[in-house]
């Protein structure tokens, strides 16, 4: 991926640029493309002003790589509502670009969300990933439940919204558990075949979420999952100051 042909492309500059994906994790393979994500300001300063809408994002899909970027205020309101890809940008341990004034002020926001406010997105997306599994049973949807409830449960314990992202913490977490589970975890770093996942496969890592759910929240996934709508939103307008300085020195 050639950083600069990006940028003009789009008319943009980078700030952070991080890989994120299966190779963040260290669970890609020889069929694994890159995947970036990143932090970007518009190169002309008028755009700013303009009353036309800016460029909140900007993507690439490429046979190679797959690329997303997010406009620095865009990127700020997706902290504060805790969108598990930012966090990716904020976390993994391969940056590419890195603007350490800004990483600094991000690192020093997010430490201000509580943690609480992650509860709502973390959830929907573990509940979405199980239906998708529910339609079709694939290696790379059964991971990503995997990852979800990882993160989420890491994130609930630790009490901090950081949480390592690597394949050794993955497994480690799950080694007192069914030996089914580390042995998909390392199946997704080799050539697989989605047709040897049997239909018991989705039993137990459900079987899995219900135990980290009923946990943590002393309720049982199903109920938990129906009660998505009543979670509480984490609320922008006490952070809007900080966000609105952090923003006007990064321009400068």
């Amino acid at each position: 991926m050639n950083i600069k042909t990006i940028e003009d492309q789009f008319e943009i500059k980078f700030l952070i640029l991080s890989i994120v994906g299966s190779k963040m994790w260290c669970l890609d393979n020889d069929e694994s493309d890159t995947d970036y994500a990143g932090i970007y300001i518009l190169k002309n300063p008028e755009d700013y002003c303009s009353l036309d809408n800016i460029k909140k994002t900007v993507s690439i899909q490429h046979e190679e790589y797959d690329f997303v970027g997010y406009e620095l205020k865009h990127f700020c309101n997706l902290l504060i509502k805790c969108t598990s890809t930012v966090h990716d940008i904020l976390f993994s341990s391969n940056k590419i670009i890195k603007n350490d004034y800004l990483l600094k002020d991000l690192l020093k926001i997010q430490k201000t969300i509580t943690v609480n406010s992650s509860d709502k997105h973390y959830v929907s997306m573990l509940k979405n990933s199980i239906i998708r599994a529910e339609k079709e049973l694939t290696l790379k949807r059964v991971i990503n439940i995997l990852k979800e409830l990882y993160l989420h449960v890491k994130i609930k314990k630790n009490k901090s919204l950081y949480v390592k992202r690597n394949i050794q913490d993955l497994l480690e977490f799950y080694s007192d558990d069914d030996p089914l589970i580390n042995s998909l975890i390392l199946l997704k770093t080799q050539k697989y075949n989605d047709s040897s996942l049997g239909s018991e496969t989705l039993d137990i890592i459900k079987q899995l979420v219900k135990k980290y759910i009923i946990e943590i929240y002393n309720e049982p996934p199903e109920q938990l999952f129906n009660n998505i709508k009543k979670m509480k939103e984490y609320s922008l307008e006490s952070q809007k100051n900080e966000l609105k300085q952090l923003i006007y020195n990064t321009r400068k």
